[in-house]
């Protein structure tokens, strides 16, 4: 397991740390006015992923099997009917809030979501059929073609914050035509009606907990853009990618060990086993990469506007709450494994409720850590709801 520890971690290392290194990069060449802008941009771009996407990252890996050629692939022709009809309704969606808001370049968004959730499966896919290297050839590629194209835009063409989603897009799209080889409209056309079906309730709960969850990520810097000048959002953003940073490892560690996970088909002693390994080795990472937020505040900051510098304290309370939401994605999985994910949008829409009502103090008083603040009391009520939830349903689940 080391050797493919290590394996993966190059490649998201690659990927993470090319778009982590673009959200580092772009305030030394853009104005703070529109580094703030790309600031929403990165939550919208991930609440219109996460709902085009509905939940079938986690349904594909339960679903999908590589040993039966057939099933396995009426499975992928329910996944891409799920992403047109999500798709649609989302274009339809941002068409109505266009006539309002003249922002043409969040038509892209929805496009992009498209291609990158397609994306995502296909890799979820090559992973489990233990295709390695096309895994890590269409992740790094992805994340090279964005970190290039939106430089470019920005240092030859002179974008603006746009530049970030059209890199997007292109690079989603590009992706897309080297590495998706099914045909996606015979696919749609020719489909098991039942199946697809059923594969969407069952992804429901997920998709509502994920998109709840994106959201609930995003709430604040949405509220810090509402309720504090530009400035404080652009830094605060800046600060909030140093912190979320440290979730890099937990992903890492997700990627590498859940496959195994969701093939004991139930939560017996070797499950047990691999998210014990997942939950030790998230902590400690999380833990050592706060020296790493110390370093760079007191090392490389000086580099940046002097506004940035004022983003330490939030850095470390957002990493700081992502030891919750270990403890939450443990409770996930079980969860999930048993079949038992009803209850988990009722938890993410609470812990979400949470969020707004202490931003909406919070901010006013603290500022920017104030914000950062409300996240890490969220994300503890996130864990303590889901842990509550799995200890209910796991005594009917043993008996």
């Amino acid at each position: 397991m080391r050797k493919k520890i290590i394996m993966y971690g190059l490649s998201e290392g690659v990927s993470k740390g090319l778009n982590v290194l673009l959200i580092l990069l772009l305030p030394l060449f853009l104005s703070v006015s529109d580094f703030s802008k790309v600031v929403l941009y990165i939550g919208f771009e991930q609440v219109i992923f996460s709902l085009i996407l509905f939940g079938q990252n986690t349904s594909f890996i339960k679903w999908y099997d590589a040993s039966e050629p057939l099933y396995s692939s009426t499975v992928l022709k329910s996944t891409n009917s799920i992403f047109l009809f999500t798709s649609v309704v989302l274009l339809s969606l941002l068409f109505c809030y266009l006539l309002y808001y003249e922002d043409y370049w969040l038509i892209l968004f929805v496009f992009s979501g498209f291609f990158m959730a397609r994306n995502e499966v296909q890799n979820i896919k090559f992973r489990v059929d233990g295709r390695h290297y096309e895994y890590f050839k269409a992740k790094n590629i992805l994340y090279i073609a964005k970190f290039l194209l939106c430089l470019c835009f920005i240092l030859i063409f002179e974008f603006g914050a746009e530049a970030y989603i059209i890199s997007m897009f292109l690079s989603a799209v590009l992706i897309h035509f080297l590495y998706n080889n099914d045909r996606f409209f015979k696919s749609i056309v020719d489909f098991d009606k039942k199946q697809s079906a059923s594969i969407a309730l069952y992804s429901l709960p997920i998709a509502i907990q994920a998109a709840i969850n994106i959201v609930f990520s995003y709430v604040d810097r949405f509220m810090v853009s509402k309720m504090l000048p530009e400035d404080e959002l652009a830094v605060y953003g800046f600060s909030y990618n140093i912190g979320a940073l440290g979730f890099f490892f937990v992903s890492l560690y997700s990627v590498v060990l859940l496959p195994n996970y969701y093939k004991e088909k139930s939560l017996n002693d070797k499950a047990k086993n691999i998210l014990k390994s997942f939950f030790s080795l998230s902590i400690a990472s999380i833990f050592l990469y706060m020296f790493v937020i110390f370093i760079f505040y007191f090392y490389f900051s000086r580099f940046y506007p002097s506004e940035y510098k004022a983003g330490l304290v939030s850095s470390l309370i957002v990493c700081t709450s992502y030891f919750f939401h270990v403890v939450y994605l443990v409770n996930f999985y079980k969860l999930n494994i048993i079949g038992e994910l009803r209850y988990i949008p009722f938890v993410s829409f609470f812990s979400l409720l949470i969020s707004v009502f202490l931003s909406y103090f919070f901010i006013p008083v603290f500022g920017i850590n104030g914000a950062a603040f409300s996240l890490f009391i969220s994300q503890f009520a996130l864990a303590y709801l889901a842990y509550v939830v799995f200890k209910r349903v796991e005594f009917k689940y043993e008996s």
